[in-house]
């Protein structure tokens, strides 16, 4: 009985060994995890806001009545501008959005009508205006000096003649980022913060953690500070910060720190990378109590099996001694074993059910979390929608023509009419098909293939695709091609689509008119193609680069979205080419005039082409 007692002891405190260590394994592998997770869904979301928000200053900034009025800052120029700033930082949710002159003067500002305007507020000291008084983006963080509020800065430089005559900045309030990162995915409360260059927090979940440095800053660093103004008065106190030794379960890239607030202390399990396009660093916190739970978890897990071990070996021990000392009442005694030994199996069977279903459970839960990982990374696909709407828009319509046409076909017995009709619809189905897979987001600058096009073919289709969708018969078009063949290095499918978009402007412009009349010119210049497209209808009642902003629209919202024109522009673009819209002089094509410019492809001077 003593020996018995002296291993039963020993496997206790192995038991109890075993289970502090697996334990903290274990806590610490499922803190790191929900720490990985926590780091990847903030550098998801600041990484899709940064390159969101670092797209819209580069098309603001080409806006010719923001060039005009700081060239010539007539007044009704600034206050068109100002009108044009507020209503893009409304709709954009941006707080506010200004443009400065060469010495950092603000010119004109999102938020002229208000108390705290930025209007002639001297903003040279920014780094984000000297960096793009240099030619390039910047984005920045700091304390707004004249709101009070910590903001990110998106600046790009306003370019006239290839000289830089002003900044273009769009400021994010951080307190709002703020608000939507307070309640993380994973059940451990995590804290987030993230330091500048110098080490400084300007963005936590935590406000006590706000404005403060991760190490002292040296003499050099705060004066640099001050003379930016990036954080107003602040002094930086360090935060009390101690790292302690690696433990048990730990992979080399997390560690454990000890942040010392007044009386209490306070445990974390802390992982840290870079935030994406700017020089920040983004820390995961989470605190480190909730591994003591799963040790508590283990050594009971633990214990359990050690005790039904034990048991399981008394009860051998028991059962040979009995077995020794009862041979002559040896049929009883085999009655008793076979009546615990199914019991002993029922056990048995009862704990593999359960540990069964813990790993049914576990195996559940580690699904779920790949899940919601998924479904963040696929949020994001929805932004491809109203691009393949408009893509897809006039196919389809043909195809609609076509088949309301093959149905009066049938009912006429015209089954050559038929069939035709059957080819014209699946080539354009077959188009589309090509046009989905080759469909991709411009602002992605995608590499895409070009090979040798005739503009010729390119004008026919697009009319050919037009004229089927119409029901109005009262449309003329007329042709001005040249007898020789046109090349260019292009993109059929794109560049058809792009003349398509055209036609249908005109339609839709001259929709009013008993008899509409389209022109479509083609000639050669030089080294470069010229395609005109103009109408009879009333013409262009705005500025003409004002047609290609993304959103503008005269038509209603069942018609268009406005995003046409622009998306068509950024295709010529990709063909080393340009997209203008002009005022019309011919008395008989008053309309809109649009014209298409395409270098020229010289197929003598290709051996390989397509």
């Amino acid at each position: 009985m003593k020996k018995q007692r002296v291993i039963i002891i020993i496997g206790l405190v192995l038991v109890l060994l075993t289970s502090i260590q697996v334990g903290s394994w274990l806590g610490y592998q499922r803190l790191e995890q929900n720490a990985r997770n926590e780091l990847f869904r903030y550098q998801a979301s600041l990484e899709e806001l940064l390159d969101r928000f670092s797209l819209i200053p580069p098309v603001l900034a080409a806006n010719q009545l923001f060039v005009d009025a700081l060239n010539y800052g007539a007044e009704d120029q600034v206050y068109r501008a100002n009108v044009l700033l507020q209503g893009f930082a409304d709709r954009m949710h941006a707080s506010d959005i200004y443009i400065m002159d060469t010495l950092g003067i603000t010119r004109m500002t999102s938020n002229w009508n208000l108390d705290n305007s930025f209007l002639y507020r001297d903003f040279n000291f920014r780094p984000y205006f000297q960096q793009a008084m240099q030619g390039r983006a910047a984005i920045y963080s700091a304390l707004g000096t004249t709101s009070g509020v910590r903001g990110l800065y998106f600046s790009y430089p306003i370019i006239y003649q290839n000289s830089v005559i002003g900044v273009l900045a769009l400021k994010l309030n951080i307190p709002d980022l703020e608000t939507a990162w307070q309640s993380p995915y994973s059940e451990d409360v995590a804290e987030l913060m993230v330091t500048d260059e110098h080490g400084i927090v300007f963005l936590s979940t935590r406000e006590d953690w706000r404005y403060r440095s991760t190490e002292p800053l040296n003499h050099e660093t705060i004066l640099q500070l001050q003379q930016e103004q990036r954080y107003g008065e602040y002094r930086f106190e360090p935060l009390q910060f101690s790292r302690l030794p690696s433990r048990f379960g730990m992979s080399p890239d997390t560690w454990q720190v000890i942040w010392h607030n007044g009386s209490s202390i306070n445990q974390y399990l802390a992982i840290s990378g870079m935030a994406p396009m700017v020089n920040w660093e983004m820390t995961v916190l989470v605190p480190s109590k909730r591994i003591w739970l799963q040790q508590l978890r283990t050594l009971a897990t633990l214990l359990s099996i050690y005790i039904a071990i034990v048991v399981l070996w008394l009860f051998q021990q028991e059962r040979s001694h009995r077995l020794q000392n009862l041979v002559m009442h040896q049929r009883e005694l085999e009655q008793r074993v076979l009546s615990r030994t199914e019991d002993l199996e029922q056990s048995n069977l009862q704990l593999m059910r359960e540990v069964d279903e813990r790993h049914r459970a576990e195996q559940e839960l580690k699904t779920m979390q790949e899940e919601l990982i998924q479904a963040a990374k696929l949020a994001t696909l929805g932004q491809m929608s109203a691009s393949i709407n408009h893509e897809l828009n006039q196919p389809l319509t043909a195809i609609t023509a076509f088949t309301q046409n093959s149905q009066k076909f049938l009912q006429r017995g015209k089954t050559e009419a038929v069939e035709n009709n059957l080819k014209e619809i699946l080539a354009l189905c077959q188009r589309m098909h090509t046009l989905i897979s080759q469909f991709k987001i411009f602002a992605r600058k995608s590499p895409h293939k070009l090979v040798m096009v005739e503009l010729q073919n390119v004008i026919h289709n697009a009319v050919h695709l037009v004229q089927s969708g119409l029901e109005n018969n009262n449309i003329q078009f007329y042709f001005s091609l040249p007898e020789t063949h046109a090349f260019i290095l292009g993109d059929m499918i794109r560049l058809e689509q792009v003349v398509v978009n055209l036609l249908s402007n005109a339609v839709q412009a001259c929709q009013h008119n008993s008899h509409i009349r389209i022109k479509i010119a083609l000639q050669q210049l030089e080294d470069e193609y010229r395609i005109s497209v103009i109408d009879n209808g009333p013409g262009l009642d705005q500025e003409p680069e004002q047609v290609f902003e993304p959103f503008y629209t005269t038509k209603s919202v069942t018609e268009g979205l406005g995003l046409g024109l622009s998306i068509s522009r950024q295709i010529i673009t990709t063909m080393n080419g340009r997209l203008q819209a002009e005022y019309s002089d011919d008395p008989e094509f008053p309309g809109a005039l649009f014209r298409i410019y395409l270098p020229v492809y010289h197929v003598a001077d290709h051996e390989n082409t397509v």
